[in-house]
């Protein structure tokens, strides 16, 4: 996987990821709840939702590991339009969890490459671990 700065094309425009922060599933205490965006954010003020923000998503376990994607390690794709935010799913490629720390405001470090029929995005990311 390319391990330029992650990009590519969400609802038919450029994305370039600005800002990622993960956080514990509370769920599955293993895991980290990741969210890329193209605006910037931080561990306790997520950013403006501003009309055609667009916010990447995934969840999975923080340790060092390549996995597929598949209906079961899916990314979620968020843009937010009106009142409700349109949510799809990218359930094709791969994500390389490549520098995991576990203490509150480390940096980790994500390549990802995923797809669906309208919307594409590979490369890497720098991700602020919020606890």
């Amino acid at each position: 996987m390319s391990s330029r700065p992650l990009s590519g094309t969400v609802d038919g425009r450029p994305f370039t990821a600005a800002s990622a922060i993960a956080f514990t599933d509370t769920e599955a205490p293993g895991n980290k709840l990741i969210q890329i965006s193209e605006a910037e954010q931080e561990c306790t003020n997520l950013g403006d939702s501003f009309e055609g923000r667009r916010d990447i998503n995934l969840n999975g376990p923080w340790n060092v590991h390549t996995a597929p994607l598949s209906l079961e390690n899916v990314v979620g794709v968020i843009v937010y339009k009106g009142d409700s935010p349109t949510i799809g799913l990218m359930a094709s490629g791969k994500v390389e969890y490549v520098e995991t720390p576990t203490a509150a405001g480390s940096v980790g470090k994500l390549r990802l490459r995923g797809a669906n029929s309208k919307d594409s995005i590979e490369g890497e990311v720098s991700v602020k671990v919020c606890d």
